[in-house]
C-alpha cells in the first residue's frame, strides 16, 4: 500500500469511527431515585476481568450473521460462533415490559409502525422483526443466554431497578455489562447496583493528559471511543478496559489488524465469525 492509499485508509477508518461515536439518547428516561440496596459484594464478573480470551468479542445485535438483528435467532447464531457477549438494546413498553429493540419506534425493523413506549406488550408482540421473527422480551433473552454467553446491554430506555431485578431473578447478574451513554444513567445504576460493570464513551479527541479528569467525572469500568494507542495505554494504567465499537460493512482484516495495534481489549462487531477466525489465525484469541 503506497503512502497515499495508507493515509486514505486511516482517514476512512477515522470517519467511520467518528460516526459510530456519536451516540445519542433516543429518549430521556425518568431519573431513578436511589434504591436502598447494599453493594453486591459477592458478585464477580469473570468474563470481563479474566484472561479466558485475549480479545473479547461482542456480537452487535447478534453479530451480523444475516439473521434479523436483536432476535433470538441472531443471538443463537452468535452463541454458536463462540462470542463472549451478545449486545442487545433495551426498551420499555407502555405497560412496563422490557423488550429488545434498537430504535425508539418499530418502523424500520418490523412490519408495524409506532413507538415502543406507546404500545402495550400485547400490541407490540403482534408485529414481527423483518416480518418473520418475534420481538424478544428481556426474560427470553436471559433464558437463551444463561450459562452460554454474557450479555452487553445498551441501556436505551428502561428503569435500572426493574432491569436489575429481572436480571437477578435469572441469576445473570455476574454475566452482563451495561453501556450507559450519560453520567446520569451511570449514577442511576450505581445507586441500584454499585458493582455492575459499566461501559461509557470518552471524547473522540481526548488525549492521555485528560484521562484522569474524564474518569473523575464518569468512572466507567470499560471505555469505548478510544482510537488512540496513547489514550488506550493511559486508560490501562487507570485499570480500565477498552472495548471499541467497530461494527459495520467496512470491517475487514486490514481494519482489524490496525485496531488491534491500538492495544484494545475487546471489539464489538457485525462480523463475529470472520473476526473470531481472524483472531485465532493471528494468535489473538
Amino acid at each position: 500500500m503506497n503512502n497515499l492509499r495508507f493515509k486514505l485508509f486511516h482517514i476512512s477508518i477515522f470517519c467511520c469511527l467518528l460516526i459510530l461515536s456519536c451516540k445519542k439518547d433516543d429518549e430521556e428516561g425518568k431519573k431513578t431515585p436511589p434504591v436502598k440496596e447494599p453493594p453486591v459484594a459477592n458478585v464477580d464478573f469473570p468474563k470481563l476481568f479474566d484472561d479466558s480470551h485475549q480479545m473479547v468479542v461482542i456480537a452487535h445485535r447478534g453479530g451480523g450473521s444475516g439473521l434479523a438483528e436483536n432476535t433470538i435467532e441472531a443471538f443463537e447464531s452468535a452463541i454458536a460462533e463462540g462470542v463472549d457477549y451478545v449486545e442487545i438494546d433495551l426498551r420499555t413498553t407502555k405497560d412496563s415490559v422490557l423488550v429488545i429493540m434498537h430504535d425508539s419506534d418499530i418502523d424500520a425493523t418490523t412490519n408495524g409502525t409506532g413507538n415502543v413506549r406507546d404500545m402495550t406488550w400485547e400490541e407490540l408482540s403482534q408485529y414481527k422483526v423483518n416480518g418473520k421473527y418475534d420481538i424478544p422480551r428481556l426474560e427470553t433473552v436471559l433464558n437463551t443466554c444463561k450459562g452460554r454467553v454474557n450479555i452487553y446491554v445498551d441501556f436505551k430506555d428502561a428503569d435500572p431497578e426493574q432491569t436489575y431485578t429481572v436480571i437477578k431473578a435469572h441469576n445473570m447478574e455476574a454475566h452482563f455489562v451495561l453501556y450507559l451513554n450519560s453520567v446520569d444513567k451511570l449514577k442511576g445504576w450505581r445507586a441500584v447496583a454499585p458493582r455492575v460493570p459499566a461501559i461509557g464513551s470518552i471524547p473522540l479527541n481526548a488525549n492521555p493528559s485528560e484521562i484522569e479528569k474524564i474518569l473523575a467525572d464518569a468512572d466507567y469500568d470499560i471505555i469505548d471511543n478510544a482510537y488512540n494507542p496513547a489514550v488506550v495505554q493511559a486508560l490501562h494504567q487507570k485499570g480500565k478496559k477498552v472495548w471499541l465499537d467497530i461494527e459495520g460493512p467496512w470491517e475487514n482484516p486490514n481494519m482489524w489488524n490496525t485496531i488491534l495495534g491500538f492495544g484494545v481489549d475487546g471489539l464489538q462487531t457485525d462480523k463475529s465469525k470472520p473476526l473470531i477466525d481472524f483472531l485465532i489465525k493471528n494468535n489473538k484469541r
